[in-house]
């Protein structure tokens, strides 16, 4: 408890690499709503007799481990975590505060899990904004953007008021558009390379289709051609295929009438000349 106390006053510190809203927010963990804020040695106080009267309470190293990591001693605070957790292994407040530590100096994936076991053991009754928004953090940095999004929104929902988590949303709202954006057009340009594959592979069965009809037709006027040239050649198969039959000669009752007489005429003359001859 000696350990604790002294720390507000300065001592060996282990300097965390946290941003600055961490330290607030770690530090909001003592405050109590409806009072004043209280100072820090007032809180050191406070955790060290709570300690003192139950060193193997979960919740008093609990606020030793939060006390110990606002002021930057990190080691010290891992300690009474895993002291907490060897008490109560599904506090989701001791997995989650040393979720947040662990995060704080880059071990990400192991963050991740104890904030989701943090978020799985809340009771029902709680609000599990923190847990959101503290997953949102670790997922965000891990580079799983769709994820962090979720979580963030929950916090942003379960406590609109709560800055951070709007902020961390709307840094990554922009690169989930553009990723959108940039898969929606990789489907695009997929689809018009199938359209126009189909259309080529379309056009090049219709053009090999009218390359053997041509072919054929040429075969064709080709035989025939040759069929013609020999003939006009051998006059015999030129005989054989006979004269041409005449045109057909349309006659009029005008002009039957007039061979008739005109036959009668030349009957007549003939007569004639016989009789005179």
């Amino acid at each position: 408890s000696s350990s604790i106390t002294g720390s507000v006053g300065g001592g060996e510190r282990f300097v965390d690499d946290n941003n600055g809203d961490d330290s607030d927010l770690v530090f909001s963990i003592f405050v109590q709503p409806g009072k004043p804020r209280p100072t820090e040695r007032d809180v050191a106080r406070a955790v060290s007799e709570r300690l003192r009267a139950s060193p193997k309470s979960a919740h008093a190293l609990n606020q030793a481990g939060n006390l110990l990591r606002y002021h930057g001693r990190t080691l010290s605070a891992v300690e009474c975590f895993r002291k907490a957790l060897s008490v109560s292994p599904n506090n989701a407040d001791v997995l989650l505060n040393l979720a947040r530590v662990l995060f704080n100096h880059r071990y990400l994936e192991d963050a991740a899990y104890l904030a989701r076991r943090s978020l799985e053991t809340q009771p029902a009754n709680r609000n599990a904004w923190l847990q959101h928004f503290t997953l949102g953090e670790i997922l965000r940095a891990a580079g799983h953007s769709a994820e962090a999004a979720h979580h963030l929104r929950q916090a942003v929902s379960l406590k609109p008021e709560f800055k951070p988590a709007q902020a961390q949303l709307r840094l990554l709202e922009p690169a989930g558009q553009s990723s959108l954006t940039v898969y929606t057009l990789t489907i695009i340009a997929f689809l018009v390379l199938c359209v126009l594959a189909g259309l080529l592979t379309t056009t090049e069965a219709n053009l090999d289709a009218y390359g053997e009809v041509m072919k054929t037709q040429r075969h064709f006027n080709r035989a025939m051609a040759m069929r013609t040239l020999r003939m006009s050649i051998n006059p015999r198969l030129a005989r054989a295929r006979g004269p041409p039959a005449p045109p057909p000669i349309v006659a009029s009752a005008g002009s039957g009438s007039a061979n008739s007489s005109g036959e009668s005429t030349v009957g007549s003359s003939n007569n004639k000349d016989g009789n005179n001859n």
